[in-house]
């Protein structure tokens, strides 16, 4: 969950790289960029974690350290049993 700060800091900074100079697409981008990240975590997870391959060479700015605990969280039994249900559930709406 990114808190209020955060995020407006982040609108900031799209507004800034756009030269946007009204608020009125924040919510709609704000959510596009959550879309954007959740799906970026689901393929590290699918792509790398899973198949036990290194991203770093392709996300070169990626910490080694941030890496190796992302790896670690995601391969709990805790996250993998969370994992299952989810896939469950969205068999479900299909």
């Amino acid at each position: 969950m990114v808190d209020d700060d955060k995020r407006d800091e982040l609108w900031e900074s799209v507004k800034i790289h756009w030269k946007i100079s009204s608020d009125e697409p924040k919510q709609h981008t704000l959510k596009m960029m959550n879309e954007s990240w959740k799906q970026f975590k689901s393929k590290l997870v699918t792509k790398y974690i899973k198949e036990k391959k290194d991203p770093l060479s392709v996300y070169t700015w990626m910490d080694r350290e941030v890496w190796e605990a992302y790896t670690k969280l995601k391969s709990t039994e805790e996250f993998k049993n969370k994992s299952k249900k989810g896939r469950e559930a969205r068999s479900h709406n299909k």
